[in-house]
C-alpha cells in the first residue's frame, strides 16, 4: 500500500511539474523570414506572422519600443498603416523599412537579437503617404553576421498613444 501511495504522489508531482506555465518561446522564434530581394520584391517563402499588425504583445515586447525620444508629431488622430517587409532580407546589415501611413505619426523601431537583447533603436516622424526608413547596423558591434534578428515597430499619435504595432524577422548574413 505504501508503494501505491508513493506512486500516486510521484504521478501528481510529475503532472504538476509538466503543467506549470512556461514562457511562450514561440513569440521569440526568429528562424522564419520573408525573403525579399534588393528591389523590395518578396521571393520564396513568406512568413505570415511578419510585417503585419500584432494584436497583442507581452510586456517585454512593449518595453523594446518604450524608449525616450525627441521626435514630435502634431496629429492626434490614428490612421491606417501598411508595413512592407524590409529589403533586402537576408541583408548585409543595410536595409530599409517601407511604410505607408494615412496620417502623420511617430514611428519607433527596436532591433532585438535572439537573446532578446536590444541591438539598436530609432524614432522617426512619418508624414502621410509612403516613407522609407533606412537602417545600417553594419558597424554596430552587437549586430553579428549569420544571425537572426527581430525588428519591432510601433506607431503613435502625438499624444503618445500606440495604435499600430508589429514585428518582422531579419537575417544578417
Amino acid at each position: 500500500m505504501k508503494q501505491l501511495y508513493s506512486f500516486i504522489i510521484s504521478l501528481l508531482l510529475l503532472s504538476c511539474l509538466f503543467s506549470c506555465k512556461k514562457e511562450n518561446n514561440s513569440l521569440f522564434n526568429f528562424g522564419r523570414i520573408t525573403t525579399v530581394d534588393s528591389i523590395c520584391q518578396p521571393v520564396g517563402v513568406i512568413d505570415s506572422t511578419d510585417w503585419t499588425y500584432d494584436t497583442t504583445w507581452v510586456a517585454e515586447e512593449l518595453n523594446f519600443v518604450h524608449f525616450i525620444d525627441t521626435v514630435t508629431s502634431t496629429d492626434t488622430l490614428t490612421g491606417t498603416i501598411y508595413v512592407a517587409p524590409v529589403c533586402p532580407n537576408p541583408t548585409n546589415g543595410l536595409f530599409y523599412l517601407n511604410v505607408v501611413a494615412q496620417r502623420e505619426c511617430q514611428l519607433k523601431c527596436a532591433l532585438v537579437n535572439t537573446n532578446r537583447q536590444l541591438v539598436g533603436y530609432l524614432a522617426k516622424r512619418t508624414l502621410p503617404g509612403p516613407s522609407s526608413v533606412g537602417f545600417d547596423v553594419r558597424t554596430v558591434s552587437a549586430a553579428r553576421k549569420n544571425r537572426y534578428y527581430r525588428l519591432y515597430y510601433a506607431f503613435y499619435t502625438s499624444r503618445d498613444s500606440l495604435y499600430y504595432k508589429g514585428h518582422g524577422d531579419i537575417f544578417i548574413q
